[in-house]
């Protein structure tokens, strides 16, 4: 029976083509019911989004030791840190699963942004009493950048924002985009593009300062950073990278270095730095020999300032064998005052050798290396050229309780260290964990007129107040014939929230 054509009777005011008004009002609401029960009733897709916020709340004291006109005089540091998390994942669902569809990795897109805040009390917050290389009263923004991965059918990568990066043992901080295409084969290329982080402009991280340009004119200077990159990612156990970055500012040259007919206060562009990194890895089936090599050329000063060379080999599950060889020579932005100094460039070779008993519980490391210093002509014969060094060590793994015991020994630049640390830690209950350290060091130095003894301790635990909520607690102290006592006290207060 058609509800909305209902032939009329014949006595009825109705007219023949049209469906009945009165019986029109009372079935209207009967469809709509009806309608609302199968909306509700035909399963639907919708959208969401997982989040995290983490808080973390640090204070802590103690003193330094400042030389002036008047003498010795000391610094009381009351400080208090505070971060400020936010992870926003699983912005992007393409109906892969967690575990992609067909072997493809699923597409993801999230953001991540941390902020910090330090402030200072006490004496060392005068203005009069302040030292400007260690004020870091600022707010912050170390991370805060929106990432893609395995986009376009796993082909694209990209990071947009405020990141971090590293090539063997250099660390970038600056804001802009990286991208990076997953080509067949396990082959990849990526470029980034973006503003340096430097402590001098606003919200960027007070860890990022160039060295050797405090108080100069280049120091706030806006500097682009560039770099390329390509290689292959763990094709038959190997990996291998290549690398270029390049940063550039424009800041006034100064007198000495200003080009003939140019005025010393006119802004130019030049370089800083030019970086290139090579960089492999492999791994030799069946004997699972680890060979890797690492490089970082200095295109300013036209030499390898990083060189890393190293074997490992396991036999069996108990024991492992280590080689390495490590030319260092620190490079510094081309701004810097440092790169008309010689700070002790060296060639270093070690081996290692560990051997795990007890079902891997227990750890036994033994470690011996030979290092060359580079002197220049003036230093003359005032610096030892050759060092040896030397370590023992043991670590023990076992449920609720961990321990390390190290000895060390460093010779070289008129200097001898021997010394040993010991940590502990033990969960007591669920709830607290406690641990402790202790540390002897001593230094003959020909500088001193007698050794340098150096007793430190440590003693600290953590509370797990309620889910997401820790309480850590830390005192220290070190005592020496230069330091009477030079105690610290620390409080970290964490929040986690991850609904």
């Amino acid at each position: 029976m058609d509800l909305y054509h209902v032939q009329p009777h014949s006595n009825h005011p109705c007219g023949p083509r049209d469906a009945c008004p009165t019986l029109r009002h009372h079935v209207r609401p009967q469809i709509r019911a009806l309608t609302l029960v199968l909306a509700l009733l035909v399963p639907s897709s919708g959208w969401a989004y997982d989040f995290e916020i983490s808080a973390r709340t640090e204070g802590y004291g103690y003193q330094l030791r400042r030389y002036d006109g008047a003498g010795i005089t000391f610094l009381n540091r009351r400080r208090i840190t505070q971060y400020l998390g936010l992870r926003i994942f699983n912005l992007l669902d393409d109906g892969a699963g967690p575990y992609g569809r067909a072997g493809r990795p699923p597409a993801l897109l999230y953001l991540g942004a941390l902020l910090r805040f330090d402030t200072d009390f006490g004496a060392f917050a005068r203005p009069e009493r302040a030292v400007p290389e260690l004020e870091n009263n600022q707010l912050d923004l170390m991370l805060g950048a929106v990432e893609g991965r395995n986009l376009l059918g796993g082909w694209l990568d990209f990071t947009l924002g405020r990141q971090f990066d590293a090539e063997l043992m250099d660390f970038f901080a600056y804001d802009g985009l990286r991208v990076r295409v997953n080509l067949p084969y396990h082959l990849f290329v990526e470029s980034c593009f973006g503003i340096q982080n430097n402590r001098e402009r606003p919200f960027s991280g007070a860890v990022f300062e160039v060295d050797g340009v405090s108080g100069d004119r280049s120091s706030d200077a806006l500097a682009p950073t560039f770099g390329v990159a390509g290689g292959i990612d763990d094709l038959n156990h190997m990996s291998l990278r290549v690398a270029y970055r390049g940063t550039a500012s424009r800041a006034a040259p100064g007198v000495d270095q200003a080009p003939e007919g140019i005025d010393p206060d006119t802004t130019l562009w030049g370089v800083d730095q030019e970086l290139v990194f090579f960089s492999i890895a492999y791994r030799v089936p069946v004997i699972h020999t680890r060979p890797l090599m690492g490089l970082r050329y200095n295109l300013l000063t036209a030499q390898f300032d990083d060189v890393q060379l190293g074997l490992s080999q396991s036999v069996g599950q108990r024991h492992d064998v280590q080689l390495e060889y490590l030319h260092s020579r620190p490079h510094f932005d081309g701004d810097s005052i440092f790169n008309l100094f010689n700070l002790e460039p060296f060639d270093e070779i070690a081996a290692r050798y560990v051997l795990r008993v007890l079902d891997a519980r227990l750890e036994l490391s033994t470690r011996v290396g030979y290092r060359r210093f580079f002197s220049d002509e003036e230093e003359g014969d005032t610096v030892q050229p050759d060092a040896m060094s030397g370590g023992v060590g043991g670590r023990w793994r076992d449920g609720s309780l961990q321990a390390e015991l190290d000895l060390f020994y460093l010779g070289g630049l008129g200097a001898t260290t021997l010394g040993g640390d010991m940590w502990g830690s033990w969960r007591v209950t669920r709830r607290i964990d406690v641990e402790g350290r202790l540390s002897l060091v001593n230094t003959d130095d020909d500088s001193y007129a007698e050794d340098l003894l150096n007793f430190g301790f440590q003693v600290g635990g953590r509370v797990r107040l309620f889910h997401g909520v820790g309480l850590h607690l830390l005192v220290e102290d070190n005592v020496s014939r230069l330091y009477r006592s030079a105690l610290r006290v620390l409080a970290v207060v964490e929040l986690e929230l991850a609904p």
